[in-house]
């Protein structure tokens, strides 16, 4: 009788939320009855807080090195290090989402009381430029026309010409000189 096996696939050859990209997709069968035990499941929760890794580690009674092999997919075989890397990844994909949503619910805070400021300096009949300048500098400071996507067919590029690519990249980076200068 043939034992159940379950596929688990990931990227190895760079850590979770690295921006280096991985070098190798890992395709492992793993038996379904090997599972990740309850430090395994620690070390995952515990690596998603600032705690560091050392003191992530001896919580969960693993060695420095032993939880580096399992944060970095090695050995890329192994059942443990397969179900581990799998989880991690997507640990790190929730977290990206989180972020990603919590920087887009700020932006609308944000533009929602600066455009309640421009509403207060237009109702008092002043549109001083002292006031707006800064606004709008903050604006394109916060929000840069074009946005990097991984998949390259839905975003921004495809609605600008050339020209408009190459001056929305001049301003990103004087945007970036004068951020660095200041």
């Amino acid at each position: 009788m043939k034992r159940k096996t379950k596929t688990v696939t990931y990227m190895a050859g760079s850590p979770p939320g690295s921006t280096r990209a991985p070098n190798k997709k890992i395709t492992v069968r793993v038996p379904v009855e090997i599972d990740l035990n309850e430090n395994h499941h620690k070390a995952l929760r515990l690596l998603t807080t600032s705690m560091k890794f050392g003191d992530v580690a001896a919580e969960c009674g693993f060695t420095t090195v032993q939880l580096g092999d399992l944060y970095l997919g090695r050995p890329a075989r192994d059942p443990i290090v397969a179900l581990f890397q799998s989880e991690l990844r997507k640990n790190d994909e929730m977290l990206r989402q989180k972020i990603k949503r919590l920087i887009a619910d700020t932006k609308i805070m944000v533009l929602e009381d600066l455009n309640s400021l421009v509403q207060k300096e237009r109702a008092n009949g002043s549109t001083d430029e002292r006031v707006l300048v800064p606004i709008l500098n903050a604006l394109a400071k916060a929000s840069g026309g074009i946005e990097v996507t991984q998949n390259i067919q839905n975003n921004v590029f495809n609605s600008m010409t050339s020209e408009e690519i190459v001056h929305e990249f001049r301003r990103l980076t004087a945007i970036t000189v004068s951020s660095k200068a200041n």
